[in-house]
């Protein structure tokens, strides 16, 4: 969403005030997040939660953690951080609203803006709510983590979620990301029956097999992910990066009536980024049908070069076709993020 003003520290969005935190906050911090339905879900805040520990929280903290604000409708009802990784909290009794997206989509627009790098963040196993937040803003899943909880005084497990700037570009633009699945069977199958789709995808059989299909539009297992690419609440396409350290591929596939109008490239360029900041890859191999000129294109704005010709055999085509094998390298690819960072 666009900032209707910046001034500062203040951040202001359709319904929010994002603002420096004072000491005049400490009664509502405490009552916010004193809440054992909030506290729960927070590695570092302890419960029961004190005026003490939210002046502490105010004059120690806050200095040494990076950006923080409270979010205000009003009154304060909740905080977001910007430190090493996005953080965040909401009363209770605002949940529900969308305004911890709001809050943090303000932030995280002017992080990236301001020529920010890659974005981490998390949530608990179990707290889906936030889990949620964290996907509407283009966050995909990183792994996971056992850490401490300080309220519950456990360990408990973590889902780590990434946000590169390539994936905020893409979602600024308009195609969301998600892990493909079984909910996607119906769009999958409608996409492989398309043969101008089919005829320049690898490993795809001709004439569709529903069988096959069904298999792809199982939760990927292997190394690496498989995203659908969504637009608009639909499934339009496919893209990935599979396979093990040392041959990671990347693969997508894009609806024909969305094609042309740079969704793959913004999808590559996501997968690519993601794929680069969560895995010690050296490079990229991408393969495709010679005669797939926009597939070349793609693969050039993506910093790839060519590095094989040769003749295999077309599964979809049933016969031998010219197959060009492409790389990218993480040098190469370094080299365009930190080129796209000013332009």
């Amino acid at each position: 969403m666009d900032l209707h003003a910046q001034d500062g520290g203040l951040i202001r969005t359709a319904r929010l005030t994002l603002r420096p935190v004072t000491m005049a906050d400490v009664p509502a911090i405490v009552a916010g997040v004193g809440d054992w339905d909030v506290a729960k879900w927070l590695a570092v805040v302890p419960h029961p939660y004190t005026p003490e520990d939210a002046r502490e929280f105010i004059a120690e903290i806050i200095p040494r953690a990076g950006p923080v604000w409270a979010v205000d409708d009003g009154a304060l009802v909740g905080i977001v951080s910007l430190g090493d990784e996005l953080g965040y909290w909401l009363v209770r009794e605002r949940w529900g609203r969308g305004y911890m997206t709001e809050a943090a989509r303000a932030v995280v627009d002017r992080h990236f803006a301001g020529g920010g790098g890659d974005l981490w963040s998390g949530h608990f196993d179990g707290n889906e709510r936030s889990g949620a937040v964290l996907g509407k803003l283009g966050f995909q899943p990183a792994g996971s983590r056992v850490m401490g909880c300080l309220a519950r005084g456990e360990d408990v497990l973590s889902h780590r979620m990434l946000l590169t700037r390539a994936g905020h570009r893409a979602a600024a633009a308009g195609p969301g990301f998600r892990a493909l699945g079984r909910q996607d069977l119906g769009a999958l199958t409608a996409l492989v029956s398309d043969w101008e789709v089919v005829r320049n995808l690898g490993t795809w059989p001709w004439p569709p097999d529903p069988d096959f299909t069904a298999r792809r539009a199982r939760p990927y297992e292997g190394a690496g992910f498989v995203w659908a690419i969504i637009r608009e609440d639909e499934m339009v396409g496919t893209v990935s990066v599979t396979g093990p350290d040392e041959d990671a591929e990347l693969g997508y596939a894009l609806r024909r009536d969305d094609q042309g109008q740079g969704i793959a490239t913004l999808a590559a360029r996501a997968a690519l980024a993601h794929a680069f900041a969560t895995r010690p890859l050296a490079r990229v191999r991408a393969d495709l049908w010679a005669d797939n000129a926009a597939s070349g294109r793609l693969l050039v704005r993506a910093g790839f070069a060519r590095t094989l010709r040769e003749r295999v055999m077309s599964l979809a085509r049933g016969a031998e076709t010219e197959s060009e094998t492409w790389h990218l390298t993480r040098d190469a690819w370094e080299s365009l993020e930190d080129g796209a960072k000013t332009g």
